[in-house]
């Protein structure tokens, strides 16, 4: 997974709910027991914690044994506040991974980068282990991206941003990340009205002011959502 953020310490982060979307600007649920319901793309609406050094927790090979495990199918939003539960800090970014598992990315209070492992249907931690792939590089882009995920007023958190990706695009969240300096987040799906030209679907949101915009090449414009109050 690509990494866009980098930092030597955390703190609190406060987490907003039901953030505001939609706008002009450039450019989230309750688990049931099956997948949700086909929709229609919608352009109109819109921890803090400590790092754990000892042997990380691997059940991955038991989800590939047992495709049958119990549990309904969780939503993007629901496996990044599980994660939160198994690994407090800050997510900063999200890949669904072969269409069973949601790969989390959490940063510690202590600076350390951790991926968490979330089952898609149950929502079981099947693994977190400490990710090495976000060591800083001194990039100023990552340095403003740590800031702005650390600050008080963190505004549209990666769990928001699953939220308002699963309402506005009919199709499975493949991959969340933050883009340009860590002030917008990226959302890229698959199987978008069933189809497979997603990759020309992209969802951005502005994390200080919630202004959405939607980048659909399928029908080669920009479709812009209105703000949700």
């Amino acid at each position: 997974m690509k990494r866009n953020v980098i930092i030597a310490g955390l703190v609190a982060v406060t987490v907003v709910g039901g953030a505001a979307v939609a706008g002009t600007a450039f450019a989230g649920d309750d688990g049931g027991a099956t997948p949700a319901a086909p929709r229609t793309l919608n352009t109109a609406d819109g921890d803090d914690g400590r790092d754990d050094d000892s042997r990380d927790d691997d059940n991955r090979d038991a989800l590939r044994t047992d495709s049958r495990a119990g549990g309904g199918w969780i939503s993007a939003e629901q496996a990044v506040k599980r994660a939160l539960e198994a690994v407090p800090g800050v997510a900063h970014g999200l890949d669904l991974d072969d269409n069973r598992v949601w790969e989390v990315d959490v940063l510690t209070r202590d600076g350390a980068w951790r991926q968490v492992d979330v089952a898609r249907k149950g929502g079981q931690i099947l693994r977190t282990e400490r990710d090495d792939d976000g060591d800083d590089d001194g990039d100023d882009d990552d340095l403003s991206a740590a800031r702005s995920l650390t600050g008080r007023q963190s505004g549209v958190t990666l769990a928001d941003a699953a939220r308002i990706a699963d309402e506005r695009v009919p199709g499975t969240i493949g991959e969340i990340e933050l883009e340009r300096a860590g002030t917008v987040w990226k959302i890229e799906f698959e199987d978008v009205d069933g189809r497979d030209d997603d990759e020309d679907v992209e969802l951005w949101i502005d994390r200080a002011s919630g202004d959405v915009t939607l980048n659909d090449g399928r029908d080669d414009h920009d479709t812009d959502g209105g703000r949700d109050d």
